[in-house]
């Protein structure tokens, strides 16, 4: 982390982070029982404020590399730390393996149970073009399908 950091922060900021991910101390609690107290130099505290902030620079750093890895044709849409990847062909679906490889090699998991394959074709019949009830940050890609939703939605609402 502090690799891909260092040519991004000044020494202060640098510094800064190093401290806070050097010897954390934590403890287990379950119910009212807490374990010994332990340390730990492995990423940063849940909830802590830095730790979404950082995730997303690694992230960054790793999404750099899979681009060297996968056909021009193959587009990313990035919002936080959701990722989809684009294509007009089948070809993303055999990319996902290169992808996940590169992944684990920064020790990141694609979460195959999350994983979707939505491909974006015309067809004779409108009805066919399955994409068009695909859903990415809460709007269906096809735009009668969704402004039917978002009506009925503001007509719920009444």
């Amino acid at each position: 982390m502090i690799q891909i950091l260092t040519p991004l922060l000044d020494e202060d900021c640098i510094r800064i982070i190093r401290y806070l991910l050097s010897s954390t101390q934590l403890f287990i609690q379950l119910g009212k029982q807490k374990s010994r107290v332990f340390e730990t130099n492995k990423g940063t505290l849940q909830g802590d404020a830095l730790s979404p902030v950082l995730f997303i620079v690694y992230l960054e750093a790793t999404l750099r590399n899979v681009s060297n890895n996968i056909p021009r044709h193959i587009t990313e849409v990035i919002f936080a730390d959701d990722i989809d990847f684009t294509a007009t062909d089948r070809q993303l679906e055999g990319t996902m393996d290169k992808l996940a490889n590169t992944f684990e090699k920064s020790f990141l998991k694609i979460n195959t149970e999350k994983t979707e394959y939505t491909i974006v074709r015309r067809c004779d019949e409108r009805h066919e073009e399955k994409w068009r009830h695909t859903k990415k940050l809460g709007t269906f890609l096809g735009d009668t399908e969704d402004m039917i939703r978002r009506k009925s939605f503001a007509t719920f609402a009444l």
